[in-house]
């Protein structure tokens, strides 16, 4: 109250005004007075620490310093009894001598110390007049245990003012060590470093601490009776700290001692509403620093290491019972602010079993799916919750192995879980259980993926668990795979709402992800394009405060289905570089819709660029081949499979196209896809009307994707032409660029080549609202991407090969049983399709092609 009426009877100002943090800047203590001295007459210097952090101790070895190393003129020190009220200015000053001093006019350095013991609204007054109007010889330091309550922007004047804080006054680890040397001891550096850890760099308990080390022997066993805060210690802690504080301020650090560190909102949920009101005067007492920012903007704090121990051994003094109860209303608090390690942490000192289980599970949880799954097993380990016993360890490490991609080590930590399901009674725990089954089926392709996505479906909910979300996440994509695009969708959209509000953000990211895949298995590359670039630009919004978000498997996958939507759409691939790839093949991971399958994807996007489309499709088709074999569910194999034969229809390996179209046979039923596929091979070996019969079933299909509908008409377009039927062919390419406008999907008819493009060419301009893409069409054909060439006959392919052994004419007519001068026509063929002059050329474009 009198600090108040001191200030009321100032002038008003602002808040800001009063805060000497913002009204000053902060250098180096070291620095600070030298330079400020030195080049700026009438400096002003707030030095301010809690008491034994040595504020009068540096100052007076600053003073003795600069005496010897040149001159300082006068230095006066004075308490704050030397202020006086007067009406006169200059009178207003610590009194006649430094009036006269100060009007020689030569260099005057004044240290106010203890200046926080000015309480008197009459002795402020005076003190702010004496430093706002101060000569401009006249050097002003304040030295205080907090910030005197006077108008320090006022006080700045024209010269510069500085701020020298307790952060500033921490003694390094150098200092420390000449400390305990001044002792008789020879500390490592380790013991140094602990310490200071322990001290937090304050003086007197540096000082203290080496004290009671000195007489020590074993400093190594001396290290360890200090943490716990020696009776040395603890009395000067008793009757400097806790026996100056008022009753609710020592009632709050004593309360707020069972937590790691505290902000406001803990704060008052340890001591009520007015708790945090509180926090400023610890701080200033020095008790409590701030800690280093996690990114947030709450503001945390934390006790120096002697004082939280010293601090915690009197609550377990005074009133074990209540210790007890603010360790568990801080493991609720921990809990219900997502902050799962230390709720964990917190839990583990109580030495409540049941309590320490349902907090590992629930926080565990949140942990693994945060990609903090060291932690988590690290707490496992230490905690005595035997792998063997307790159900909740095994599918706690199951998560942990799902989440690190090694489905065999999570399948075989089920297998302990199976025969004792009915053991995780905790609230989620059978919904863990079934939803980690589903994603181990999900990884392994597992014919019991029906089964298992409704046990999941019956049992998930929107309570707002980690649980909830993960389970949501992993029941999208079963039901991806299930051909349930609708309740994919939804139950994709439920995790990503939940996993946000948990914080989950690698696992929103794994939703997202999802939900771009389903776009594409709906034909709809367009939304396939928008949704994975806002879960990429999530990524980016939110690494800098969860850097494992950056690190999710996911997010390279996402960068390779939205450069495939954009490929689809006849868009350039983007800025899709090779590190964004480098994790997407890796094998085991869960979710394998986005994992086994990319590798394909990338084949299929780096094709058209390829020097070599040979070896691409080889690895394409080797790789599609593997899958279907093993796959229970068509998705999204039959999306990629007629990207995969159209590679090997442009290389002339017909045979693996065929080989794909019957292994999707057996394994799927003679689907929309294998027809197309059937029918691509006919139109490349020139079998129009063999192709039309193919494809004639599905010119009216309604429940093809529009993807596979552009590939038809065109496919059919291309046949009509070859077999001299142009009316049929027009009315197709108009089908097919009707049906690639209204959903943006090029691809198919780019695919097309230089058939498809003399189609467009010759009856450019005639058709109708679809002119423009048309023309848009033609434009991508015509980039060196897909530039096509006219095929080759066989034996035209068949000479090629030969160009390639650098083997004479004759030499080739010989091995071909040919006549030279059929060899040589075939040649002309080869230059004529290929636009070239030379062998070398003709090999180069066969390279490129895939032919050699």
């Amino acid at each position: 109250m009198v600090m108040s009426q001191a200030l009321t009877r100032s002038s008003a100002v602002s808040r800001g005004d009063l805060d000497p943090v913002r009204a000053f800047a902060r250098i180096r203590p070291e620095r600070t007075l030298d330079e400020l001295f030195d080049d700026q007459p009438g400096a002003l210097v707030l030095v301010t620490a809690p008491g034994g952090y040595g504020k009068t101790t540096f100052l007076e070895q600053w003073l003795s310093r600069r005496a010897t190393s040149e001159p300082v003129g006068q230095v006066m020190w004075v308490g704050v009894d030397a202020f006086t009220f007067d009406d006169n200015v200059l009178g207003a000053t610590a009194g006649p001598q430094l009036s006269e001093t100060a009007g020689d006019g030569g260099p005057v350095t004044v240290v106010v110390d203890e200046a926080h013991t000015v309480t008197d609204p009459l002795a402020l007054d005076a003190f702010h007049r004496f430093l706002r109007h101060r000569p401009p010889n006249v050097n002003v330091v304040v030295a205080a245990r907090f910030d005197p309550p006077l108008i320090w922007q006022y006080l700045i004047g024209d010269g510069v003012g500085a701020r020298i804080g307790r952060e500033d006054l921490v003694l390094t680890a150098s200092e420390v060590d000449r400390i305990l040397r001044q002792h008789g001891l020879t500390p490592t550096t380790d013991q140094v470093a602990r310490v200071r850890e322990m001290t937090g760099g304050w003086a007197i308990l540096v000082r203290m601490a080496a004290v009671f080390l000195a007489p020590h022997s074993d400093v190594e066993l001396a290290l360890l009776e200090l943490a716990g805060c020696p009776k040395l210690i603890s009395d000067f802690l008793r009757r400097e700290l806790l026996e100056a504080m008022t009753p609710r301020v020592r009632r709050l650090v004593t309360r707020l001692s069972s937590v790691a560190d505290f902000d406001a909102d803990l704060a008052r949920a340890m001591d009520g509403a007015d708790a945090d009101a509180y926090i400023p005067e610890i701080v200033g007492l020095g008790v409590a620093v701030a800690v280093p920012s996690d990114g947030s903007d709450v503001i945390r704090y934390r006790f120096l290491p002697l004082i939280a121990t010293y601090l915690r051994g009197e609550l377990q003094r005074t009133d074990p019972e209540l210790g007890r109860t603010l360790q568990v209303r801080a493991v609720r608090w921990a809990s219900a602010h997502r902050r799962p390690a230390e709720a964990i942490d917190y839990a583990a000192h109580l030495g409540d079993a049941e309590l320490l289980r349902q907090t590992i599970f629930h926080s565990g949880v949140e942990l693994i799916l945060q990609g903090r799954r060291d932690t988590v097993l690290a707490v496992l380990d230490s905690s005595g919750i035997a792998l063997g016993e307790d159900p909740v360890a095994v599918v706690l490490r199951a998560l942990a192995a799902m989440e690190h991609g090694d489905d065999r080590y999570a399948a075989s930590y089920l297998e302990c879980v199976a025969p004792a399901e009915a053991d995780l009674s905790l609230d989620g725990g059978i919904l863990l259980y079934r939803s980690l089954l589903l994603d181990v089926a999900l990884s392994r392709d597992d014919p019991d993926l029906f089964d298992l996505a409704e046990a999941v479906g019956s049992s998930v909910g929107d309570r707002g668990w980690a649980v909830d979300a993960y389970a949501h996440t992993v029941l999208g994509s079963a039901y991806t795979r299930l051909n349930r695009s609708a309740d994919g969708e939804q139950s994709s959209i439920r995790a990503i709402a939940l996993a946000k509000s948990a914080g989950l953000n690698r696992l929103a990211v794994r939703a997202m992800a999802n939900r771009a895949f389903v776009a594409g298995e709906r034909g709809l590359p367009a939304l396939m394009e928008d949704r994975a670039r806002y879960a990429l630009a999530c990524v980016r919004d939110t690494s800098d405060v969860d850097p494992m978000v950056a690190a999710s498997p996911y997010v390279s996958r996402l960068h390779v289905w939205e450069a495939y939507a954009r490929f689809m759409q006849g868009k350039p691939l983007g800025d899709l570089e090779p590190e964004q790839t480098e994790d997407v093949s890796e094998g085991g991971e869960s979710f394998s819709v986005l994992g086994r399958h990319v590798p394909i994807a990338l084949n299929i996007l780096m094709f058209d660029n390829s020097t070599n489309r040979l070896v691409l499709t080889a690895t394409a088709y080797s790789a599609t081949s593997a899958l279907l074999v093993s796959a229970s569910s068509p998705f999204p194999l039959l999306t990629l499979l007629p990207r995969v034969a159209h590679m090997c229809v442009s290389v002339k390996r017909f045979d693996w196209a065929r080989d794909l179209a019957r292994k999707a046979e057996r394994a799927f039923g003679h689907t929309d896809e294998v027809r197309l596929v059937d029918a691509a091979v006919e139109v490349g070996e020139a079998h129009p009307q063999v192709a039309r019969k193919l494809l004639s079933p599905l010119l009216e299909s309604v429940d093809a994707q529009p993807e596979t509908m552009v590939a038809v008409w065109a496919l059919e377009a291309y046949a009509c032409d070859l077999a001299g039927m142009s009316t049929q062919s027009y009315s197709a390419i108009t089908r097919a660029l009707e049906t690639a406008a209204e959903h943006r999907v090029m691809r198919p008819l780019v695919e097309g080549g230089a058939g498809v493009a003399k189609i467009i060419t010759t009856y450019r301009g005639s058709f109708g609202s679809v002119n423009a893409y048309a023309d848009a069409v033609l434009a991508v054909m015509s980039r060196g991407r897909v530039r096509d060439y006219p095929p080759l006959t066989r034996a035209e392919t068949h000479v090629l090969r030969f160009l390639a052994t650098d083997r004479t004419t004759e030499e080739i007519a010989g091995l071909m049983h040919l006549s030279v001068n059929t060899v040589k026509t075939h040649l002309r063929g080869i230059y004529r399709k290929f636009d070239v002059r030379h062998r070398r050329d003709a090999v180069s474009v066969g390279q490129r092609l895939g032919l050699l």
